[in-house]
């Protein structure tokens, strides 16, 4: 409820920005790069490459005081870890676990691959995460692993979801598990059969993403062409009819409608215009740089300034001044923003899922 509250207060802060110019906004899309590398080998991704020009990682009691220096400025609010592979980072779930005793709200994304690691599992649950997101490429081992690049990646997941499920129903800690495939040419005829299988694996919800084009095999081995831009649409029409008749998938109807025009090099229109990024997100890179938008530089380093300088800052006013200025299309970009309805539609799709295992759990005990 403090979220959504905390949505409704951003909008208002929005609108009156582009309306008056007047700034009483707050970043309510607070993400946290804890790192840059990984142990799998995606062909659409540079973070696992030698050549790939990563940050250096600030420690793990420099990420705590900036958790400190956030909950200072926004009291409580919520953030996204992110890598990489988070799960790499020595200390991480220290980092999580702190979370937890500051009563700061998180989720993070991970390939799955390190969860059954030692004490992992009963230490995230144990903090309470708002829901966890696992990378998932497809419903079996063949079409994930080798989107992945590390054979039998697919199993280890369902093994980590299985005892993730054990371990919450051990403790009575619930949260709900989103698998987040990547669509690309080697697996987009298999997304229909990611529902059935987040459903039936244990999972909550499903939020499918187009690939985007990063690498050099992203580009000429997995992008979906002109060829099959017609199964593309029929495979999306699919999914728009699970969603309507109920099915656990949060991407909102409309970018599941734009993905043959991503593909296809149309025009595929941003959910909200003007561009509100400037706005809304303060993404901290493992360096502790802070940006709101990739195409332009950090606002501050939150290593060496308070979260509030940063963001009251000349610097980081001026970027909302050329972000909400900025014609750039990024629909299906990582800083894409969503509408209002579309946070809370997926928020309730959550909510209910987990109500729904809760239920069941109940009924078998």
């Amino acid at each position: 409820m403090q979220l959504a509250l905390g949505q409704i207060r951003s909008a208002i802060a929005e609108e009156a920005y582009l309306s008056t110019g007047w700034d009483y906004s707050r970043p309510t899309s607070i993400m946290a790069n804890i790192n840059e590398v990984c142990n799998f080998k995606c062909p659409m991704c540079m973070h696992w490459r030698p050549e790939f020009d990563r940050h250096r990682e600030i420690s793990v009691a420099q990420w705590k005081q900036i958790l400190d220096s956030l909950r200072e400025f926004l009291g409580h609010y919520l953030i996204a870890f992110l890598g990489g592979e988070p799960f790499i980072k020595p200390g991480f779930l220290d980092i999580l676990e702190y979370c937890h005793e500051r009563d700061i709200d998180f989720t993070t994304t991970t390939n799955g691959s390190l969860l059954l690691r030692g004490d992992t599992i009963a230490r995230l649950v144990r903090s309470a995460p708002v829901h966890l997101n696992i990378s998932v490429d497809g419903p079996d081992a063949e079409s994930h692993d080798r989107s992945r690049g590390v054979p039998g990646a697919f199993q280890k997941i369902e093994r980590a979801i299985h005892a993730m499920r054990a371990e919450q129903d051990r403790t009575g800690q619930r949260f709900p598990i989103r698998i987040k495939p990547t669509v690309h040419l080697w697996n987009f005829r298999s997304m229909p059969s990611m529902v059935e299988w987040t459903q039936r694996i244990g999972a909550d919800t499903v939020d499918f993403e187009p690939m985007r084009q990063w690498t050099t095999e992203s580009i000429n081995d997995m992008w979906i062409g002109p060829d099959q831009i017609g199964d593309l649409n029929g495979v999306v029409q699919e999914l728009v009819a699970q969603k309507r008749a109920g099915a656990p998938i949060e991407t909102s109807e409309r970018r599941l409608l734009g993905m043959p025009n991503h593909f296809g090099g149309g025009n595929v229109e941003p959910e909200v215009t003007p561009c509100r990024v400037g706005l809304r997100r303060f993404a901290i890179a493992p360096n502790g740089d802070v940006t709101t938008c990739w195409f332009y530089d950090p606002i501050g380093n939150i290593v060496q300034q308070s979260a509030r300088e940063i963001w009251t800052g000349a610097v980081a006013r001026r970027r909302r001044e050329e972000t909400v200025a900025c014609k750039k299309a990024c629909a299906y970009s990582c800083m894409a923003q969503k509408p209002l309805k579309n946070l809370l539609e997926r928020g309730q799709l959550l909510l209910a899922a987990e109500r729904k295992r809760t239920a069941l759990t109940t009924i078998a005990s």
